[in-house]
């Protein structure tokens, strides 16, 4: 349950922070020309890229051990 809530407050805090920030920056990628977005967008992408590559990272490791799990058995 205390995890929920933390989550919550995290978000709420991030939803602030995001909304606090709408200046345009330029955004450089490896290939093509340097786009100009709001900042805001910069940092959910940001927020939204950790929490996939968290997410799936997680799940490869519970994968990983439920394989070993089943063979050991």
């Amino acid at each position: 349950m205390w995890k929920r809530f933390l989550s919550f407050v995290i978000a709420v805090f991030l939803v602030i922070f995001i909304l606090q920030n709408f200046d345009i920056v330029e955004m450089q990628f490896i290939f093509g020309p340097p786009v100009q977005i709001p900042l805001a967008i910069a940092i959910g992408i940001g927020f939204l890229s950790g929490y996939a590559l968290s997410f799936f990272s997680n799940k490869i490791r519970m994968f990983k051990e439920r394989k070993k799990n089943l063979e050991a058995s």
